[in-house]
Parts: C-alpha cells; sequence; structure tokens
C-alpha cells in the first residue's frame, strides 16, 4: 500500500506540473483522478493502523472520510469538463466581430460561434464582404481574418471562415 501510495503521489504531481506547463485540461482533470487514489490508499493505511491499535470503528469513519473526499474531487472533475462537453463559448464573440469588421471590403461579421478548451479553442463565423470583389480576394480576406484573429488570441486556434456576399439570400 504504500508503494503504492507513492507512486500515486509521484503521478499525480508530475500530471499536473505537465498539464499546467502544456495547457492541457485533461492531464489535469486525470492528476485529480489519481488524487482521489491517494485518498483511497492512505484510507486504507490509516485504516488499517488504527484497527491494529484497537479502534474497532476506525474503518467505518475512515471509510466516510475517504468517500467524502473522492466525492469532492469527483464533482471538481465533472465541473471542469462539463464546460467543454457542452460547448461553453470560449472568446467573446464581439471581439472577434471587432477583429474581423477592421479588414477592407468586410461589411460584417456574423454567426460567430466560439467553443473548445482553454488551450485549443475552434472559431466559426460568418463575413460579409462587398458583391463585386473576386474569389480570390474573398479568399485573401478570410485568410486575413484568421490571421487576426490568431494574433489576438494566445491559445492554439482553428479559424473557419464563410464568406458571403452582401445581399444574399444566407445574410444574416
Amino acid at each position: 500500500m504504500v508503494i503504492t501510495l507513492g507512486v500515486n503521489i509521484f503521478v499525480t504531481t508530475y500530471e499536473k506540473r505537465r498539464g499546467k506547463k502544456l495547457n492541457s485540461e485533461f492531464l489535469i482533470a486525470d492528476a485529480q483522478h489519481t488524487k482521489s487514489d491517494i485518498y483511497a490508499t492512505t484510507g486504507v493505511i490509516v485504516g488499517l493502523i488504527f484497527m491494529k491499535l484497537g479502534f474497532t470503528r476506525a474503518d467505518a469513519i475512515v471509510g466516510a472520510i475517504v468517500g467524502i473526499l473522492v466525492a469532492r474531487a469527483g464533482i471538481g472533475i465533472l465541473r471542469e469538463a462539463a464546460d467543454v462537453l457542452a460547448d461553453r463559448k470560449q472568446v467573446d464573440t464581439q471581439q472577434i466581430k471587432e477583429i474581423v469588421c477592421g479588414i477592407d471590403d468586410v461589411v460584417d461579421c456574423h454567426r460567430v460561434r466560439t467553443r473548445g478548451t482553454d488551450s485549443h479553442i475552434f472559431i466559426d463565423l460568418h463575413i460579409t464582404v462587398t458583391p463585386d470583389i473576386s474569389v480570390s480576394d474573398g479568399h485573401k480576406i478570410a485568410h486575413i481574418a484568421e490571421e487576426r484573429i490568431k494574433g489576438h488570441i494566445e491559445a492554439e486556434v482553428d479559424v473557419v471562415v464563410h464568406i458571403e456576399p452582401l445581399g444574399s439570400e444566407v445574410d444574416s
């Protein structure tokens, strides 16, 4: 049990450190999960010690405390994971609109959606452009928008731009 405890402490510390360095919510969550294993192993060791000393109710008390600690860790993991699983907005859409609307020939920016994790953000948006520009110019505008957005966000960003001519049926 002591060896298991030592391994779990090492794994928790390593995963948490690497998770912070790599900005990985998944490694940090796994470190929290492994921390609950530390609580359980510590509880078993403490319970055995108290049982050997003659405290017969120690096992139940320690078990209840460990149960509370594990449940608390689980709730923390679920709370953090829920935002990612529910596609919580990652970036203020108004900020994206302001960045994009400053590009020449861009009339409007709408249908902006952001989702992902703190370390990797996905952005989808529609840009309305003046209808007299070429497809090639529209393509360039999309690339400019993508690069400007990436320049304003520190995380890894994946941007999908849909170009629409002003006055088209899909314009909204």
